[in-house]
């Protein structure tokens, strides 16, 4: 059997470093896409956040009248919700509930275009204290 020469070694040891280093860029690059994509979800999540958190600001300094609230975030109002085109894609709908005992409740949903999940969501709640005469 023939013994390898220097060359031929350095050779094969310079195509396994070049292999191995093919392999560490290519996860490297993995988990950098999958990082951005984190970080574009996430600033998706804290947009819908501030959106919802800002409806539910609104509909408490109305009183609990969801047309009030409308008005206040120049929403579209059609008698049962309230819709909100916001600039990233996303639609904002506030859809209140029959106040019982004084308690105005209403749902706030943000829900990003071609989604059917809604990326936030949540319940606000204002106490009207009926005033007798």
């Amino acid at each position: 059997m023939k013994r390898m020469t220097r060359s031929r070694l350095f050779l094969l040891e310079l195509t396994v470093d070049l292999l191995f280093f093919c392999v560490c860029a290519a996860v490297c690059l993995a988990l950098l896409g999958r990082a951005n994509t984190l970080g574009q979800q996430s600033a998706v999540l804290g947009r819908a956040a501030d959106a919802a958190v800002n409806a539910a600001e609104a509909f408490q300094s109305a009183g609990g009248d969801p047309a009030r609230t409308a008005a206040l975030l120049g929403a579209s109002w059609d008698g049962a919700q309230a819709v909100l085109t916001l600039p990233d894609a996303c639609t904002l709908t506030l859809t209140p509930e029959q106040p019982r005992d004084g308690l105005h409740t209403a749902e706030i949903k943000v829900t990003q275009a071609g989604r059917r999940e809604p990326a936030y969501s949540l319940t606000v709640r204002r106490y009207v204290r009926e005033v007798v005469e």
